[in-house]
């Protein structure tokens, strides 16, 4: 509304001959200022001796309606981006994102609880972890195994996928893949994983349910929980191992692919320890000197030669 339209709008309110309508969209204006804020306003003193508003000089009052007039959408324009400034920082929320490459990550948590990123992960924990009813974290891609310290005040939830995983206390895994197939398999306790809407099983230890999104479809499984991610802190002993099983170990503990041109590997053994705590680099130095080779990194993994 123009300055002189509101003036003159302001005017016959003030002299009470303005429209039911006219008298409506100025009280609605009014009104949408607190207390404080329009007790200087003309209308604050009309209002309170509305038998007096005749007798009123007005000519003051044209003076304010037409400051009002031109600090009203200023006034909106402030008050809107306020209001969505606090709807922004109310949504927003900062997250801690741990990823990894070639090998392995230990992450220890503010409650005690341990987890271990596999090679090419991802994982997200809110700067709020451990302040709310429900400790939330989020594997945005790759594997993880988790050591989840007991307090059943504050359940631990993971977020993987579609798929949600909540626990108490235990050590489980939870494995993603591009193409959208999550697992999640129960070394020690029991966990309950489901989605946004249902529970679809309560795992207990040697149990691993794989779900598809596509059909939206689960099952359930055995595995063998002495072989529960062997990746994650814990040691392999290659005894008279081929090349072959070698190779396969450094896929699953650093997530990278070796190989070899030269057809000696094949009758190539090893007899080492392989441990996930240890970089890539020397791992792949001390494959190197037991048969005196060298390595060297290329676009289709690292070769062996």
């Amino acid at each position: 509304m123009k300055a002189d339209q509101f003036k003159e709008l302001l005017d016959k309110y003030l002299t009470g001959t303005a429209t039911e309508e006219e008298r409506k969209i100025i009280d609605l204006w009014y009104s949408s200022y607190g207390d404080d804020d329009c007790k200087d306003l003309p209308l604050a003193a009309a209002a309170e001796n509305e038998p007096q508003i005749k007798r009123l000089n007005l000519k003051p009052y044209y003076k304010y309606a037409a400051i009002i007039a031109m600090l009203i959408p200023a006034l909106f324009f402030t008050r809107s981006i306020f209001k969505k400034s606090e709807k922004t920082n109310i949504i927003a929320e900062i997250y801690d994102t741990y990823s990894t490459t070639s090998e392995s990550k230990r992450i220890t948590l503010s409650d005690r609880s341990i987890i271990h990123l596999s090679p090419n992960s991802v994982l997200k924990v809110a700067s709020s972890f451990g302040k709310s009813q429900q400790r939330e974290v989020y594997l945005d891609g790759g594997e993880a195994f988790f050591e989840v310290t007991k307090d059943p005040e504050h359940p631990f939830i993971v977020h993987a996928g579609q798929i949600n995983t909540k626990v108490l206390g235990t050590k489980f895994a939870i494995t993603t893949s591009a193409k959208g197939l999550t697992e999640v398999s129960v070394s020690e306790g029991k966990v309950a994983v489901g989605d946004s809407k249902n529970t679809f099983d309560v795992l207990l230890p040697g149990k691993k349910l794989s779900y598809r999104p596509a059909n939206n479809k689960w099952k359930v499984e055995d595995f063998a929980t002495r072989d529960h991610n062997l990746w994650a802190g814990q040691t392999i002993n290659l005894n008279h191992a081929s090349f072959r099983e070698l190779k396969n170990h450094i896929k699953t503990i650093y997530g990278v692919r070796i190989f070899s041109r030269n057809p000696k590997t094949a009758a190539y053994t090893y007899n080492m320890r392989i441990r996930s705590s240890r970089s890539l680099d020397k791992t792949l130095k001390i494959i190197c000197s037991i048969h005196d080779n060298k390595y060297r990194r290329t676009s289709n993994g690292i070769e062996i030669y």
